[in-house]
């Protein structure tokens, strides 16, 4: 496998979180460590993963929950299958969440890239268990880089992308 970089793209003054991307050909690539300043962090996960197997798509989510995804944003064809797989990986990481402890899980499969990218930078939240060490935020796009461009671009300033999109 690949040696897979984590670019950073910015750092969202507004809720103190440094924002990064890693740009994927396949989501079997996301690696078993990532390199962020914090223990936890949100994941937003754009991919089409319809054709893909579910067994591929639950390694990543248990790779990506074992390396400190506490809240984690589904995007694209499949996504609520990813969602759901996600939320599965979770429960064998972890059998009996509490209010506390719960990895929160959403998904955006019928909303606009841009969109789905707003409520990630402005509403995802740990459970009560991470907020002192939930410090990052990772998007993670498969198989797209026009997709990781257009990220990339439109996170480099967090507060005019959000303002943008507010109208």
């Amino acid at each position: 496998m690949r040696t897979v970089e984590i670019e950073r793209i910015a750092r969202d003054s507004v809720w103190e979180r440094e924002l990064f991307l890693l740009d994927l050909p396949h989501l079997e690539e996301i690696p078993e460590s990532l390199d962020l300043p914090s223990d936890h962090f949100a994941c937003f996960l754009a991919c089409d993963a319809g054709d893909v197997a579910p067994e591929f798509i639950r390694d990543a989510a248990l790779k990506l929950l074992r390396c400190g995804a506490v809240s984690v944003s589904t995007w694209g064809g499949g996504a609520k299958r990813v969602h759901d797989l996600v939320d599965d990986a979770a429960l064998i990481l972890n059998p009996f969440p509490t209010a506390k402890s719960v990895v929160i899980t959403t998904c955006h499969e019928k909303e606009s890239l841009d969109r789905a990218l707003w409520f990630f930078l402005n509403s995802t939240w740990p459970a009560d268990n991470y907020r002192d060490s939930f410090r990052s935020g990772l998007v993670i796009v498969v198989d797209n880089p026009a997709r990781a461009r257009k990220v990339r671009e439109d996170l480099k300033d967090p507060w005019e992308f959000t303002q943008k999109q507010m109208g």
